[in-house]
């Protein structure tokens, strides 16, 4: 008796699709991505970077009311 992941379908295997290939392909996507990040948050006279989070200015101190 043969079971249900035998034959055809079952030559198929899951773990198939992540061979070495594709975890370089993933890693060298990823390191790409990174560069090209820091190199436009960095670029111009006005970096990116400086816009994305603000800076924090305390609000004006008020006196209590006696």
């Amino acid at each position: 008796m043969t079971s249900p992941a035998s034959g055809a379908a079952g030559s198929f295997a899951a773990m198939g699709l992540f061979k070495a290939d594709f975890y370089r392909s993933f890693a060298a996507g990823f390191v790409l991505g990174a560069l090209a990040l820091v190199a436009v948050l960095g670029s111009g006279d006005s970096p990116l970077s400086s816009n994305v989070v603000p800076n924090a200015v305390a609000a004006p101190a008020e006196t209590p009311a006696r």
